[in-house]
Formats: structure tokens, sequence, C-alpha cells
């Protein structure tokens, strides 16, 4: 017989497999980005297909993800579009979960269990919601001219 407690922690199991299992691959993903592991870039693309990360395409992800390493002040939180730090009057307006949140997600386990689902958000937030402020943030860096 199947109990709540089993269907919930089977759920959180599967969960958390997911999350790290994303991890891996996005870090994988991000390798292949820089033209690793091997200097062929269609064997780079077939190592990580198909994508575990539903949310947008890899050369989606190459394209934008590039654009941050143009940027002359790199993890500036005004003009890196991958920047992970938050201007402090930003900052000082957060309610104290989203702190909580931005600290956990700054260790090891929080990468693994937060940051795959918080990159997706922010992406989707960037790419789908706010289509023109992004536009503008690359723009600034030679993109969509």
């Amino acid at each position: 017989m199947v109990t709540s407690f089993g269907i919930v922690s089977a759920g959180l199991m599967l969960f958390l497999v997911t999350a790290i299992v994303t991890a891996f691959h996005s870090s994988i993903q991000h390798e292949v980005v820089h033209d690793h592991p091997t200097p062929y870039p269609l064997l780079n693309e077939a190592l990580i297909f198909p994508s575990l990360i539903l949310v947008y395409p890899f050369r989606r992800y190459r394209e934008l993800h590039l654009t941050h390493h143009i940027v002359e002040n790199l993890t500036d939180p005004n003009d890196d579009p991958e920047s992970y730090f938050w201007p402090m009057c930003d900052r000082n307006k957060m309610g104290q979960v989203m702190k909580v949140l931005l600290a956990a997600n700054n260790t090891f386990v929080g990468q693994m269990i937060l940051g795959p689902p918080w990159a997706c958000l922010v992406f989707t937030v960037l790419n789908f919601t706010d289509w023109w402020v992004m536009k503008k943030m690359y723009a600034k860096h030679g993109y969509f001219t």
C-alpha cells in the first residue's frame, strides 16, 4: 500500500535527483559553450544533446552567455547580464526571504538545488517578459543594433 508519506518522499527524491543531474548537465553545457571538451563543435553539441534545460535551447544560451564575456566590468550588476551581485539600492529593497534565498544560492548546496530553477526563472523573465530591457542591456555591448 502506498502512503502519502511515500509519495511525498518519492517526489522529493525525484526533485533532488533531477536538480543534481540538471546542475551537472548545465556544467557540461557551459564547457561546450566555451568550445570544450573537444575541438569539434558538432561533437561537443552532440555530447549535451538533448538539452535537459527545457526552458531555452542550447544555441540561445550560448549566444547570451558569450555576451556576458564581452562586458568590460564582469560581475558588475548594472553591466553584466549574468552577475550574481545586486546594486546596494536594489538589495536594500529586498525582503528578508529573498536575501536568505540569495545567500543560500551562493553555497555549493544552494547552487546544486536552487541554482538550476533560479537560472531558468531569471532567463525566462529576461527573455520573455522583459525582452526590451534585455535588448537594451545587450545593445549596450554591440548586440541587437
